[in-house]
């Protein structure tokens, strides 16, 4: 008998498909700014990177000369710290309370794009996991019943809860070859009712944004909508991505308490 079951996603997950992990972020960031190693002919401006680093010096003495990246913080400790300030309406010295929101989502854009550019073209060992539990549940599924609507099926039978940023998983799901595609939900209240398999993401993700003005929550995957978004919140750029209400969409990450 198939039962039910909920996959969890952790940092092992994304790393087995060269996801740098938390204290890995911010020497990956280094690198983008700095147009090095996978990064080079980037577009981040020199003013940008002065900005950032100067910023993270004085959280941290962060430098990109430090030869042990363990002195390094973790990207949830440095967001950590910044979310509730701003909750707190707390500043840190030398840096303006009216700039730490701005600071919070040009490293979100930094992490998204640092991601988007490390995992472009690689395989993908998220895919090939979906890939052979579809195959196995197809195989144990149609040998208990008669029926040939196993996708549908295997999409009431498996959740996943990704405490990732990440999404790789998201678009493995997007990627999986069946019958038809499989359509995932993250769990937001949507008018579409057909069958779709439960991706939870209780921290956040890199392709969301929100509304703070009315709560929307925006996804568009496939559109890449959101990492153009970031591009322009790193070039300070005004043409921002509105809402229907006029608001701006952030980003939408939630670092652990």
């Amino acid at each position: 008998m198939i039962k039910k079951t909920l996959f969890i996603y952790g940092a092992g997950a994304s790393k087995a498909d060269y996801a740098p992990v938390q204290n890995e972020l911010f020497s990956e960031i280094f690198d983008l700014l700095e147009g090095v190693n996978d990064y080079q002919n980037g577009t981040i401006t020199p003013d940008l990177f002065k900005d950032i680093k100067e910023f993270l010096y004085k959280l941290y003495p962060i430098n990109k000369e430090m030869d042990n990246q363990v002195l390094y913080p973790t990207f949830e400790e440095v967001m950590g710290l910044i979310y509730f300030a701003i909750i707190r309406n707390e500043s840190f010295k030398g840096i303006s309370y009216n700039y730490l929101t701005y600071y919070r989502e040009a490293l979100t854009a930094l992490i998204a794009i640092v991601l988007d550019k490390k995992l472009r073209n690689i395989p993908n060992v998220n895919r090939q996991f979906l890939k052979c539990l579809f195959t196995t549940f197809q195989s144990d599924y149609n040998n208990e019943t008669e029926e040939s609507d196993s996708p549908n099926k295997f999409m009431k039978y498996f959740s996943f809860l990704n405490i990732n940023y990440d999404i790789l998983l998201d678009n493995a799901i997007f990627a999986l070859q069946l019958p038809h595609r499989i359509e995932y939900d993250y769990g937001f209240e949507i008018k579409n009712r057909f069958t779709k398999l439960k991706l939870f993401k209780p921290h956040g993700s890199l392709n969301w944004l929100v509304c703070k003005s009315c709560g929307k929550i925006k996804t568009e995957d496939e559109k890449k909508s959101a990492l153009k978004y970031y591009y322009k919140i790193l070039d300070k750029s005004t043409d921002r991505l509105n809402c229907d209400c006029g608001a701006y969409y952030s980003p939408l990450i939630i670092p652990p308490s």
